[in-house]
């Protein structure tokens, strides 16, 4: 099992009509987000139009998390669905989304069949959260959006300060994590099946 610590300096920032991006993961490492030859995207966005168009992505699957703000999607012109924090929502990039409101999400795109789980945790300082995975072959992320956490994984224990992330690229085996907050904290956990 590998697991990977990414940094700020792992990452990589860009602008769009309605805000910012922050990449945080792009696979396999050689791909291309303006080229579309991705398997997975993991980003963090920044909202800041009062009304922003997303981009079309054909034959991409897409899962947001609203980490802060509220917004109002229109996805194919039906009838709005309000997003507040917490809120975990999955469409196709094919899809037709317009969005209002402000605020940040995490984002996870993948090409082809597969699925995504995104999980807003929040914590209290001190608290402790026992978490375990089942699937092999699972690609896991956690995002620590605000605060740190330390994390256990069988004997190997790491620390995830704010805008740090933990990263393993394929799970051989059922694992517990546990993740204790260093002081308040909120993050993002997501699981990403690949049918291959």
């Amino acid at each position: 099992m590998k697991v990977k610590i990414l940094k700020a300096k792992d990452y990589s920032n860009s602008d769009w009509a309605g805000g910012s991006t922050q990449q945080l993961l792009l696979l396999p490492v050689d791909a291309s987000f303006a080229k579309r030859d991705f398997e997975v995207r993991i980003s963090k966005a920044t909202i800041k139009a009062a009304k922003s168009t997303f981009t079309l992505l054909p034959g991409i699957n897409r899962n947001l998390l609203l980490l802060s703000g509220q917004t109002m999607l229109h996805i194919n012109k039906e009838l709005p669905q309000l997003v507040l924090p917490g809120s975990e929502i999955n469409f196709s990039g094919s899809d037709q989304i317009t969005c209002q409101g402000s605020g940040s999400d995490f984002n996870v795109m993948h090409a082809g069949e597969g699925h995504v789980s995104s999980q807003f945790l929040q914590f209290k300082k001190s608290n402790i959260l026992h978490f375990i995975t089942y699937a092999v072959g699972q690609i896991l992320f956690i995002y620590a959006n605000q605060g740190s956490l330390k994390i256990e994984i069988d004997q190997d224990k790491f620390e995830l300060k704010e805008d740090q992330s933990l990263f393993i690229p394929s799970l051989i085996a059922k694992k517990e994590l546990r993740i204790e907050a260093n002081k308040n904290s909120n993050a993002v956990l997501s699981e990403i099946w690949l049918d291959k």
